[in-house]
């Protein structure tokens, strides 16, 4: 049911006619989060292109742009696994790169690829660290879940540019892109809840709407201040898009709160689709927001005598597991 709303497009290719420059792509915090992970200075998302390296996220790196050299995100983006380097100085294929051979002095590099959908190996993310050192194989594993993370991001940035290039809606504000976390937001929610429902399909074969309730945001926000707090709702954004299987559109609502819409094979495996958002939380405390865990609550359309009450319901069964919880 959910095929009406089409899953954002991959960028296709990797070069001039793929993210556009002039809009402006912000993964920082997916690289953040990436150097936090082994504890090292320096963490980047990049897009390998065919006459430079793009820096779409940065953690330590003040430049937007790299030369396309040999030896680091030129060789992990051609690599299927993680492309580690213990010690790029003493490394035939690095040791004359600007990061290596520089100023930045980089010793160490662990980098796996952005591979779209169909296979498109679009760039990298990678960090780095300025003393020679070893990649645990268990780190190694979660870099790569956040490199899907960092696709999944792309999709939502190149639907947003697509749309916009298209005309396909009448003004800049109808897109309602929650702009902390790059998700459709709540007008979005409520146009396409509504679309579902005006379908011609039986009421049982509609689907369902969940909620979720990232709790903890206001422990972050006052402990630890509201930066952090965004980095939390980004964190989760992501982490939310890299579980959901498909079938699931994600939304962001408001505040805490983050909308779904499932289509009818989704909906009959409601308590497969809590477990995914507590394994999905279980990445978001283990990147170092340790107070954050998620209430689920999901309403089935066929319960329903309104698309919004059926909202209403998925809410409020949201709310009672927060009580519960308490």
């Amino acid at each position: 049911m959910l095929s009406g709303l089409s899953r954002p497009p991959v960028v296709r290719t990797a070069g001039p006619h793929g993210v556009p420059g002039a809009l402006e792509l912000r993964f920082d915090s997916i690289a953040r989060l990436a150097a936090r992970l082994f504890d090292a200075p320096l963490g980047l998302v990049t897009l390998v292109e065919s006459d430079r390296v793009r820096v779409l996220g940065s953690a330590g790196l003040a430049a937007r742009e790299l030369p396309r050299e040999i030896g680091l995100c030129v060789t992990a983006v051609s690599k299927d696994g993680p492309h580690v380097i213990e010690d790029a100085g003493h490394d035939l294929r690095s040791a004359r790169h600007s990061l290596v051979a520089g100023p930045e002095n980089v010793r160490f590099y662990a980098g796996v690829v952005l591979r779209a959908a169909d296979g498109t190996r679009l760039g990298t993310l990678c960090v780095m660290d300025r003393i020679a050192r070893r990649a645990d194989p268990e780190t190694l594993v979660l870099l790569e879940e956040l490199a899907a993370l960092a696709v999944d991001r792309l999709e939502l940035r190149a639907a947003t540019v697509k749309s916009a290039a298209a005309h396909l809606r009448p003004a800049p504000e109808a897109l309602d892109e929650d702009a902390l976390t790059g998700l459709p937001g709540r007008r979005a929610f409520e146009r396409d809840l509504e679309v579902i429902w005006n379908t011609t399909a039986p009421r049982e074969a509609l689907g369902a709407v969940a909620v979720t309730y990232v709790e903890g945001l206001k422990a972050v926000n006052g402990r630890r201040g509201r930066e952090l707090g965004d980095q939390l709702l980004r964190a989760v954004a992501g982490s939310l898009l890299a579980s959901l299987p498909e079938g699931i559109r994600l939304y962001r609502i408001g505040g805490c709160e983050f909308g779904m819409l499932l289509d009818p094979l989704a909906a009959r495996e409601a308590d497969a689709v809590k477990i995914r958002v507590d394994r999905a939380m279980q990445t978001v405390r283990f990147v170092g927001f340790h107070e954050a865990f998620a209430c689920v609550g999901i309403g089935e359309l066929a319960e329903a005598d309104a698309p919004q009450s059926a909202y209403r319901l998925a809410d409020w069964r949201a709310y009672g597991e927060r009580m519960q919880r308490r």
